[in-house]
């Protein structure tokens, strides 16, 4: 009830956007991972939760305009139910896109719970920026294209745009936001202190390549690659060229986990936490934490994509599916094969294309489980009374970590998109298979 509650007070941001699949649809049981959480784990809240929301959103907002993305998804929503542009000025038009509620000051505050004002906001916004750079680069520059042939209709419907007209005005538009998303990220960086700039930079470095590996490779996105690579690229080296004035130095390999390493980076800094703390036990908490966060993103991101669109013009489907590292592939080769459990193939690998819905539930059912006792692994790391203050302060704030992030993930749309409720309710995720 308090999470409910807590997700009601906190304002909607609809500037994600995506389409369901409507085909061949069956049902996926996903395990009981929340459950299982709540009973170990205490949910803290951040205390600055609302202020920080609204502020984060009045940052963005002051560099970016979205109400030509608002009005272009309205007008895409019109256009499909037969409405006017009249009917929608009188506020009659109903959007047919799917606008994600994703709330990453939610987030920041759910994973962050003891930082102070000033930590929470960069964290906010630092995972604003992620969020805002991975819609554009995947699906937000592909609605230009209903915001140009609004702009002419209104203007006069009795006179075309010509192509070259279109093309300038969407190029303005793309450059616009990018150049936004830039600022932003400016914004977010020349605040990070610079004891942490290594950190926090390296792993936006892995997040961005993650990223960039995927917009290259998917033909789908090929089509945006003007659009959404380059403000990946400009970003990459927005960020390198910081780190390179700071002389700040890239730890070793943070890119083998780019859905966690941002928030590990952004734990030490919330906490201030040296970046690597002396002794077994500090690796043996932070790597139990990391393998929920990472298997839990990559089971859900990936049976997120089997619940987007059929439909070929979207081109994108659900570009969560672009950042998983693919564990759960891999759970189903290892129950064919009796592979090497978790090493990494694409997503277009050919066992995708044999793979059954008995096979994709096994593979669920086998890393839910694992999932399941890393939780149980990190609540027996708990220290006890007699430990010091060090070591359970570090347990505290992992394992809020770990239990924010979780229920963000379960709570939001995210991965769910509008069937978030139906899953907390059932307990299961329709997917098209």
């Amino acid at each position: 009830m308090m999470f409910s509650s807590l997700l009601s007070r906190i304002a909607w941001n609809p500037y994600y956007a995506t389409s369901p699949r409507r085909h061949s649809m069956t049902r996926l049981k996903l395990p009981t991972i929340i459950t299982t959480l709540d009973g170990k784990f205490e949910m803290e809240v951040n205390e600055w939760c609302s202020a920080v929301t609204k502020d984060t959103t009045e940052w963005m907002e002051s560099q970016i305009d979205f109400t030509r993305l608002r009005r272009k998804a309205s007008h895409a929503g019109s256009a499909s139910n037969g409405q006017t542009m009249e009917e929608e000025r009188n506020g009659e038009a109903l959007d047919s896109r799917v606008i994600p509620d994703i709330k990453p000051s939610l987030l920041a505050a759910l994973a962050f719970p003891f930082a102070d004002y000033t930590q929470l906001r960069v964290c906010a916004d630092c995972l604003q920026w992620m969020f805002l750079l991975q819609w554009w680069a995947f699906e937000g520059s592909l609605l230009l294209e209903y915001e140009e042939n609004s702009e002419c209709h209104a203007s006069d419907t009795s006179v075309r745009a010509s192509s070259s007209q279109l093309d300038d005005l969407q190029s303005s538009n793309t450059r616009n936001i990018g150049e936004g998303i830039s600022k932003l990220l400016d914004s977010v960086l020349t605040r990070i202190p610079i004891n942490f700039v290594g950190q926090i930079c390296s792993s936006l470095i892995a997040y961005c390549e993650r990223l960039s590996l995927q917009s290259t490779r998917s033909p789908e996105i090929s089509e945006n690659e003007t659009n959404g690579s380059k403000v990946i690229t400009d970003a990459l080296r927005q960020i390198e060229t910081l780190m390179t004035l700071k002389n700040a130095i890239k730890p070793a390999n943070p890119s083998a986990f780019p859905w966690s390493a941002p928030f590990c980076a952004l734990l030490n800094y919330a906490y201030d936490f040296p970046e690597r703390q002396e002794g077994r036990w500090f690796d043996e908490v932070k790597n139990v934490a990391v393998d929920i966060l990472q298997w839990t993103h990559d089971m859900l991101s990936f049976t997120s994509a089997l619940c987007s669109s059929s439909d070929p013009s979207r081109r994108v489907d659900h570009y969560p599916s672009f950042f998983t590292s693919n564990t759960l592939l891999e759970v189903c080769k290892s129950q064919r094969r009796r592979a090497t459990l978790f090493s990494r193939f694409d997503l277009t690998s050919p066992s995708l294309d044999n793979l059954t819905i008995a096979e994709l539930q096994q593979a669920v059912d086998s890393l839910g489980t694992q999932i399941l006792q890393r939780i149980d692994q990190l609540q027996a790391l708990r220290p006890d009374d007699t430990e010091k203050e060090e070591k359970k302060r570090y347990w505290r704030a992992v394992a809020c970590l770990v239990a924010g992030v979780l229920h963000w993930s379960f709570q939001t749309e995210f991965y769910f998109r509008p069937s978030s409720a139906d899953f907390r309710e059932k307990g299961e995720k329709e997917i098209s298979f």
